[in-house]
């Protein structure tokens, strides 16, 4: 979201991240009206999804090349008419796209041609961009449908279809734009109506799936640290947090000092599971007065936990599985590994 001559421009992202998180849409709001600094800091797993990204696009690229197709390589600083000369050539691919309009940005991975008459000629093209995600998700969908509609503006039809590379083998998932068109315009309107307003608004930033890969993260973080949020509680889950803060717990502090048993009937949840997030939250509220670690001991029950493993005995084996996200060329679904308890 930028501010260019006294006009609000937006992105994909833009959109995506209204749909994602509304308060990351005001603060972004509010930073291009000079009230806020984005914080700057050093995100480690953004930085591996993006050079895993542009390592998954290569590869593509490499792939189109090997197959003998002739494309147009732009960068990211390409104007529009480099685009439209390029789009003019005929090219069977071109690698990004840098599409625009007065008040809509976008940058596509690969324009692929296609067989649709244009007012380029007898072909058009369609957007294809690659993400790491194994399943597409909504947000995927939308920038798609905001590539598409800027792509239209060049060749004069629209895009019949739009396409997703997953890691893998290079066969990318088709999308007929049609199908998603009426809900893109319903969201597109709605965010363009909410960030007129958007800087003004009352907004409290309630985590989410979006806040690991948010650039607001450590402000929003600040925010929850001031206000003692329940994020901080150990282990619990968002619908308890929802039903604590209806019940008037609203931080960890009154959580720690809410009485037991649980002295309401819970309905997202239950009693058990509050009773032992009150005294997980008990447990770090006081540790905040003693210099060393504190923690408690569970009491052990027969049958349950680790009283459910047997006695060791030679020819034990102990068996783990595991995801690696970033190993290898796209990552590992499962790592299974074990060892072997034995007289030697």
């Amino acid at each position: 979201m930028q501010l260019i001559e006294d006009m609000l421009v937006t992105s994909a992202t833009d959109l995506a991240t209204f749909m994602g998180c509304r308060h990351a849409t005001v603060l972004d709001t509010q930073r291009i009206a000079g009230e806020l600094d984005k914080p700057v800091y050093y995100n480690a797993t953004l930085e591996q999804l993006k050079e895993r990204g542009e390592q998954h696009e290569k590869a593509y690229l490499q792939h189109l090349q090997a197959t003998g197709l002739k494309g147009v390589i732009l960068s990211m600083q390409s104007s529009q008419a480099e685009l439209l000369a390029a789009m003019q050539s005929g090219a069977d691919f071109i690698y990004q796209a840098k599409l625009s309009d007065d008040s809509w940005r976008g940058y596509a991975d690969f324009l692929i041609k296609s067989e649709q008459q244009s007012n380029l000629g007898d072909y058009a093209y369609e957007v294809l961009d690659a993400k790491l995600a194994k399943e597409t998700r909504g947000e995927t969908i939308l920038q798609l449908c905001v590539y598409s509609e800027l792509l239209e503006v060049l060749q004069g039809v629209p895009p019949q279809y739009a396409y997703v590379l997953t890691p893998g083998d290079f066969e990318p998932e088709a999308y007929r734009l049609a199908e998603y068109s009426a809900y893109y315009r319903l969201v597109k309107k709605d965010f363009s109506r909410f960030v007129t307003t958007a800087k003004d608004t009352q907004s409290y930033p309630d985590p989410c799936d979006k806040c690991d890969r948010c650039d607001w993260l450590t402000h929003c973080k600040g925010q929850w640290r001031a206000d003692d949020h329940l994020t901080f509680v150990a282990g619990i889950h968002r619908s308890q947090r929802v039903e604590l803060v209806t019940q008037g717990y609203e931080t960890l502090t009154k959580l720690a000092q809410m009485p037991l048993p649980v002295p309401f009937g819970p309905e997202r949840s239950s009693a058990e599971s509050l009773g032992r997030v009150r005294e997980q939250a008990r447990v770090q509220f006081e540790a905040r007065s003693i210099a060393t670690p504190h923690y408690e001991r569970l009491p052990q029950v027969q049958g349950q936990g680790l009283n459910q493993l047997p006695v060791p005995s030679p020819g034990d084996v102990f068996f783990d599985i595991e995801g690696a996200r970033f190993v290898g060329e796209y990552g590992f679904e499962y790592l299974l590994g074990f060892s072997m308890s034995d007289e030697g």
